[in-house]
């Protein structure tokens, strides 16, 4: 049939949820504790507007929660439910692209290095446990790649220590990680001095997040690590 132009936005909306829904691996949770999907469905339709007007289309509608979720089942079917979301690997490369470019390439000799390695952390995670609200990917690629820049000396360990710890306790977890090979050591060459500022708001812009939100991502990395360790050390008993 003829393409219905005025159910645009609230297809976007519908994409938009399948896609916050899906990232942390929580299925059929509530709109309310979803994305503003309201706020997303007006903006869409303001933007729009102009084009519904000129095809003749009428005004946006109200939509309500059961339509959305409607909407959302309709293109769920229609796709096969093969719904195809980032991974926490293909974070890491986005996240390593904007940052090269942030650095203009300084430290992407290390960094690749450093991301061969992490990128085995990143696959052992993804079979210990399944996304979640806790262990989102994206998050979890926040944290990965943190600590991928510490291997990559472009970052020192520190930088990256959490509110909620002290720094003692923050270097005792590093170093656990990689007494029990969970992480590299870092590279022989010490992080360049000075640098750390620039690098701290290369890899918050690289990921978009500021930089308590990254050290928490970062420790939920390194205690998903940890915790797998713990885990395999239950099973091998």
């Amino acid at each position: 049939g003829a393409l219905d132009l005025n159910a645009l936005p609230i297809a976007c909306a519908a994409l938009l949820r399948i896609s916050d829904c899906a990232d942390i691996g929580v299925g059929n949770r509530p709109l309310s504790s979803s994305i503003d999907w309201r706020s997303w469905y007006t903006l869409l339709g303001k933007s729009l507007e102009p084009m519904l007007r000129d095809q003749g289309s009428s005004p946006l509608p109200d939509v309500t929660s059961d339509e959305l979720v409607s909407q959302e089942n309709t293109l769920l079917v229609a796709l096969d439910w093969q719904f195809d979301l980032p991974s926490i690997k293909s974070w890491l490369s986005l996240f390593a692209k904007r940052f090269h470019i942030a650095t203009e390439d300084r430290f992407r000799e290390g960094l690749e290095k450093a991301s061969r390695y992490i990128d085995t952390r990143a696959a052992s995670l993804v079979m210990w446990r399944p996304a979640g609200a806790r262990n989102a990917p994206r998050r979890l690629a926040h944290g990965l790649f943190g600590l991928s820049l510490v291997l990559a000396n472009a970052l020192p360990a520190g930088e990256l220590c959490p509110d909620h710890i002290t720094s003692v306790e923050w270097h005792m977890l590093m170093e656990d990680l990689q007494v029990h090979a969970l992480m590299a050591p870092p590279a022989e060459a010490a992080p360049a001095v000075g640098l750390s500022e620039s690098v701290v708001k290369a890899f918050s812009l690289s990921v978009a997040a500021d930089l308590t939100d990254l050290r928490a991502d970062v420790f939920l990395a390194v205690w998903c690590l940890r915790s797998l360790l713990a885990e395999a050390s239950g099973e091998a008993h």
